[in-house]
């Protein structure tokens, strides 16, 4: 089945048909994300999951610093409609994600994304490893769902940058 599965890079491109697709996935499942409504969710919209044409998944997306590893990070959101969340859609849905933001990244080297993000907010999924999206486990949030994080392969982390953008280190320790 996943040989059939055509995963679409929308992201900023205002597709029409993806986005009211996914509202449609979204509303039926009632998944919401936070506080936004399924219009604002679409603006979000990353890439959209489709099998043959009934979209079966979506990854939306957020650019927003990450104060863990104090860099701009793509946070990833994943929808699996309910037929299909045993079918093995999370991990090409989350590399064709990190595909789709590595070519913004780079188009867009101002905004300094370091690379992905995830909590892991489905319970029991962590069981078998999730190497084959390149994404590894962080770290646990204040509400104990798992971190997952990937770096973009063309990223520089610059380490006095980031040492700087903690008040509380200051400078780094090993030249105090």
């Amino acid at each position: 089945m996943l040989d059939r599965l055509v995963f679409k890079d929308v992201w900023l491109k205002r597709d029409a048909g993806a986005e009211a697709d996914a509202i449609a996935a979204w509303d039926a499942a009632g998944d919401r994300l936070g506080h936004l409504t399924s219009a604002q969710r679409a603006e979000l919209l990353c890439i959209a999951g489709y099998d043959g044409a009934k979209l079966c998944a979506t990854a939306t997306t957020q650019v927003r610093y990450m104060p863990l590893v104090r860099e701009n990070m793509a946070f990833l959101q994943i929808f699996v409609t309910p037929e299909y969340r045993t079918k093995g859609v999370v991990i090409p849905l989350t590399v064709a994600f990190h595909a789709a933001m590595t070519r913004y990244a780079l188009e867009n080297p101002r905004l300094r994304i370091g690379g992905a993000a995830a909590r892991v907010t489905t319970h029991g999924t962590l069981d078998k490893p999730v190497g084959g999206a390149g994404m590894i486990l962080f770290a646990y949030s204040e509400r104990n769902e798992p971190i997952m994080v990937r770096w973009f392969d063309h990223y520089k982390i610059d380490e006095n940058a980031a040492r700087a953008r903690d008040p509380k280190l200051g400078k780094n320790p090993a030249q105090a």
